[in-house]
């Protein structure tokens, strides 16, 4: 079964192409040309079916919200002027996801508190320093201020578990952990086993 055509706009000409590579003679390659507005196609997938089918289990999206045929703006992943990479939240997800991650965690390398064992236990201080931090290295459309420190929250929980167990893990103090913090630590990853 072939994918469904994904109908583009070129918005340098302003000429469709079929989405399979062909396109009017006369409309000039995308290669290398910038515009402030581009416009991508979305890969084909059952969220991307039309509105008039009845919405799934499978499918998180209400009719209502449906992913376009199109996406304007940068691509997720790209890096802007200022050096920061551009994000979208896919369901509850950051994309790019993994760099998100990897950001996070080098991110509780800067700042560790004593009791920062338990992320419940860490200061709403130190919780909006790693934030503050992710904002350095990530930009998003500002329609979505209002989802992105809420995802952002539940994924640096999630991550600092995964930071604080391979830690406990492994079992010897890295250097950026001061002795005091890593023996409180310790002390409690040996009451908790």
């Amino acid at each position: 079964m072939q994918p469904p055509r994904v109908r583009m706009r070129s918005s340098i000409s302003g000429e469709d192409s079929q989405g399979d590579g062909s396109s009017p003679a006369s409309a000039p390659s995308r290669m290398g040309m910038a515009s402030s507005s581009p416009v991508y196609p979305c890969p084909p997938s059952s969220a991307a079916t039309t509105s008039t089918e009845a919405p799934s289990s499978e499918n998180p999206f209400e009719p209502s919200q449906r992913l376009p045929d199109t996406i304007e703006g940068p691509l997720p992943g790209s890096v802007g002027v200022d050096r920061r990479i551009y994000i979208v939240i896919v369901g509850k997800q950051f994309i790019p996801s993994g760099t998100c991650s990897r950001t996070m965690t080098g991110t509780f390398k800067e700042r560790l508190e004593f009791n920062g064992y338990l992320w419940k236990n860490i200061s709403q201080e130190t919780k909006m320093f790693y934030f503050r931090e992710f904002q350095k290295s990530f930009y998003w459309n500002s329609s979505i201020d209002h989802l992105v420190y809420g995802i952002w929250e539940k994924r640096a929980r999630v991550r600092y578990k995964d930071f604080l167990n391979k830690l406990h893990a492994k079992g010897e103090r890295p250097r950026y952990i001061s002795e005091d913090i890593w023996a409180n630590w310790m002390q409690y990853w040996s009451l908790t086993g």
